[in-house]
């Protein structure tokens, strides 16, 4: 079925993003985005994608707020839409970002970061 093979792909597209150049496999989650356009996962994997490359930060942050706009992906693509920021020296923005997230959905891991964040940001 077609839900398969997009599945299939984005397997492959996470497996293979972070161990080669990536721009095949971002061009795949672009792909599987098209067909998908609630597809938060793969909206997702492009926003870290870019943000690993230099110049990227919009792309990174298009695909983040892409799928902050999906409930069932907004907690995920929040945080990671914070560390973006947080790489970037945008700590305010991250910040609140996180906040946001714990109010959705706290989870330790997440109040750990925003409380490392927090710190950071009153101690600089």
């Amino acid at each position: 079925s077609s839900d398969l093979r997009t599945r299939l792909e984005r397997i492959r597209a996470r497996t293979n993003l972070f161990t080669s150049s990536g721009e095949e496999e971002a061009a795949t989650l672009r792909m599987v985005v098209e067909r998908d356009p609630l597809d938060g996962n793969a909206m997702i994997l492009l926003g870290r994608h870019h943000a690993t490359r230099p110049g990227e930060f919009e792309e990174a942050e298009f695909w983040f707020e892409r799928a902050e706009a999906l409930e069932d992906h907004r907690v995920e693509a929040m945080v990671a839409h914070a560390e973006l920021l947080v790489e970037a020296a945008q700590y305010d923005r991250a910040i609140g970002l996180l906040k946001a997230a714990q109010a959705l959905q706290p989870r330790p891991v997440v109040a750990t970061y925003l409380a490392e964040i927090e710190a950071f940001n009153r101690n600089r």
